[in-house]
Order: C-alpha cells, then sequence, then structure tokens
C-alpha cells in the first residue's frame, strides 16, 4: 500500500521499508532482512547521501543482520566503514554511532579479537564517561563489556582497577553519614566532634522487648540481662561452651517468658510480639 501511494524513491518510502527489515531482524527472519536493507540502503544512499544518518542508521542495522549470521568479517568490515563516515560528519559520539561501536566491539569479541575490543569498549566507556553520570546503564554496561575483555586477556589487575573506579562514587555516596543533624532547632543526631551534643536516648517501648535488654535480637547477653532485671535460668560454662548458640536461644525465651507473664494483666492471655 505505501508503495502505491509513494514511489520507490522517496524518502518516506525507505523509512518505511527500513521499518520492515529492521524488525524482520529482530524476529530472526535474516535473509528477508538483509535484502530488504539493503534495498533500503541503496534508495537512501540515491535520495540523500551514503552518509547521511539514515543510511548510516542502515548500515549498522545491516552489520548486525551479518553478526547474527555468522558472517563477522562482513560485519566488521560494515561496522568500521560506517564509524567512518559517522567521524566523517563530526559526529562520531552520536547514540547512533556508540551503538554502532558497540556493536563492533562484539563482532570482534565473537571473532576472538579481544586487544582489539579492549581498545573499542575503552573508546565507549570514555565516551559515555562525558555523556552520563557513573551509574547509568549505558556508562555500567561499556564498564561490563570492557571487564568482559580484560578477563579474557587475564589481565585481571586491570579489572580490579577498573571496579573500583567504577564502583568508588556509589560505595563513597552511600558511606557519607551525617555529624550533626538538627531539625526544628533541636539537635537530633550528633557524631565525633559532636558527640556532646548527643540528645537523650527515646525509651524504648514495650519495655520487656529485647532490643532495650540486649540491644536486639542477637544472642543473649547475661550480664546485660541480669542488670536490667530479666530472669536467666540457664548460664553458659565451660562445658557447653560449645553449644552456646542453642544456650542462647533458650535463654532468650526464658526472658520473654518472664516478661510475658509478668505483664499478662495487660495484655490478657499473654503476648510474645515486640511491637505494636
Amino acid at each position: 500500500m505505501r508503495q502505491k501511494l509513494l514511489t520507490s524513491d522517496h524518502p518516506d518510502f525507505a523509512k518505511s521499508l527500513y521499518l520492515v527489515g529492521d524488525r524482520l531482524r529482530q524476529t530472526g527472519n535474516l535473509n528477508d532482512s538483509y535484502s530488504i536493507l539493503n534495498a533500503t540502503l541503496l534508495i537512501q544512499r540515491k535520495l540523500l547521501g551514503k552518509d547521511s544518518p539514515a543510511a548510516l542508521d542502515t548500515m549498522g542495522s545491516i552489520a548486525l543482520t551479518l553478526e547474527a549470521e555468522h558472517k563477522l568479517s562482513e560485519a566488521e568490515q560494515l561496522e568500521r566503514e560506517t564509524l567512518a563516515f559517522w567521524m566523517q560528519r563530526g559526529e562520531s559520539e552520536c547514540p547512533s554511532a556508540l551503538s554502532t561501536l558497540e556493536s563492533l566491539g562484539a563482532t570482534l569479541e565473537s571473532e576472538n579479537k579481544w586487544a582489539e575490543a579492549e581498545r573499542v569498549y575503552r573508546e565507549a566507556l570514555s565516551v559515555w564517561r562525558k555523556r552520563a553520570e557513573p551509574e547509568t546503564p549505558q556508562v555500567l554496561r561499556e564498564v561490563e563489556n570492557l571487564s568482559r575483555a580484560f578477563v579474557a586477556q587475564k589481565k585481571f589487575g586491570d579489572v580490579e582497577a577498573l571496579l573500583d573506579d567504577a564502583l568508588t562514587p556509589a560505595v563513597t555516596i552511600k558511606a557519607i553519614e551525617s555529624v550533626l543533624t538538627v531539625v526544628d532547632g533541636k539537635v537530633v543526631h550528633a557524631t565525633n566532634e559532636f558527640s556532646s551534643h548527643v540528645p537523650p536516648i527515646v525509651p524504648v517501648l514495650p519495655e520487656w522487648s529485647p532490643v532495650k535488654v540486649f540491644g536486639g535480637y542477637a544472642p543473649l547477653d547475661v550480664a546485660k540481662a541480669a542488670r536490667a532485671g530479666v530472669p536467666v535460668p540457664h548460664y553458659n560454662d565451660a562445658h557447653c561452651h560449645s553449644h552456646g548458640c542453642v544456650h542462647a536461644a533458650h535463654q532468650l525465651l526464658a526472658g520473654i517468658e518472664a516478661a510475658r507473664n509478668r505483664y499478662s494483666g495487660f495484655f490478657g492471655l499473654g503476648c510474645d510480639c515486640f511491637a505494636f
């Protein structure tokens, strides 16, 4: 229908033809995709020029089709030709050019040309680091690609340095901690040089909660329990040292049971929960 409405020399017809060919490639119909994309390229070169963005996008899709057909040397040659055109246009860092650069790296991987793949991935990573934040998917993808090239060449030191460099921003940001926090004119958190301003600890409720007695749900600290007045019927000794974890559990349950009975009037039949 499109061809009946438009002549085959119309740019919109070429665009539609490209979409059909690229879709066929994505669905695995490689033979038809290759034929249609090549026909598209001829029209685009005639109407728009051999280095037009539309023609270069089509060349990139043809290269992907060749790669999928395991015609790796042909795919590599076409990808390099496409990148040369992008460079001539002064657009070697545009998204389409970067996509072709990544495809070239993948082709070189498939050909086991790891040293060349490394150079390609280094270039792609350098460009993406200028264009995007360190933790964006594009940057992390290039880090992964370059790491794979390093591993294949047994450059494990380079892998470690690359990952340290790539992950440092995220780790550093997560490690940032306030030393003084003020809300509504009141200090709610203080540490380091501001430790003298630490506000009083908010009482733990209910008062029989393990958080108050033991500082959490860790194994029972018998000394803390004794100071808190929680009955502890069993103590570890040298004989049972190797079974400390089991006995700690028994001690914790005993403390809970004692507290539960103590507050049974408040909870009716008693409640084993530690929070409301």
